[in-house]
């Protein structure tokens, strides 16, 4: 998913304290180059060499190990996320696999992973199309005309101001309101 990040400052005075207070409206997945390669689940690992059945948990950790050891060993960098991984051509996983997968082995690997871990392409007629909520109503009608409807879904908001002009209250609403509209949303 692709995070864009944008940030709001809603000040109650010129004079207003460095408190801050992060929260982040509706839901967006860590990015998949992110993912540890030990976290994938263990399907990808199942069936994976076609020659011999092998413990899918097993065969994860030999391959874990493997391509952390690249680094060492070939003096190339460690290969420790899907990012990473996903970089490699079947050719240079293989000089870091064999004899532990085949070339035919190490490219299924690598669609497997892709299968799982990358985003599904979207035209811009179905974004256009998507009836989804793009702003999250804060509840307060002058605060929301204020904001052109309320939070824009998919941004990191920040609210700054003293102790006690309601920061915190303004989070929790809208973490309600998310809830109202079947939204998720991460308060920090």
């Amino acid at each position: 998913a692709v995070e864009v990040e944008t940030r709001r400052e809603i000040k109650s005075s010129p004079c207003a304290a460095p408190l801050k207070l992060f929260f982040v409206v509706c839901f967006f997945k860590m990015s998949a180059s992110h993912r540890s390669i030990a976290r994938l689940p263990l399907d990808i690992f199942t069936n994976l060499r076609f020659e011999q059945e092998d413990d899918a948990e097993v065969l994860c950790c030999q391959v874990c190990n493997k391509l952390k050891q690249r680094g060492r060993v070939k003096g190339m960098e460690p290969v420790t996320t899907v990012g990473q991984l996903l970089q490699l051509s079947p050719s240079a996983l293989l000089q870091t696999l064999d004899p532990l997968l085949t070339h035919v082995e190490c490219q299924e690997f690598i669609r497997r992973v892709s299968l799982y871990c990358a985003p599904s392409p979207t035209s811009a007629l179905d974004l256009l199309q998507d009836d989804s909520i793009h702003y999250l109503p804060t509840g307060m009608p002058l605060l929301d005309t204020i904001l052109k409807g309320g939070f824009a879904c998919g941004t990191i908001s920040e609210l700054v101001g003293r102790a006690g002009v309601g920061k915190s209250q303004l989070a929790l609403q809208l973490c309600i309101m998310a809830a109202k509209y079947k939204q998720a949303s991460i308060y920090i």
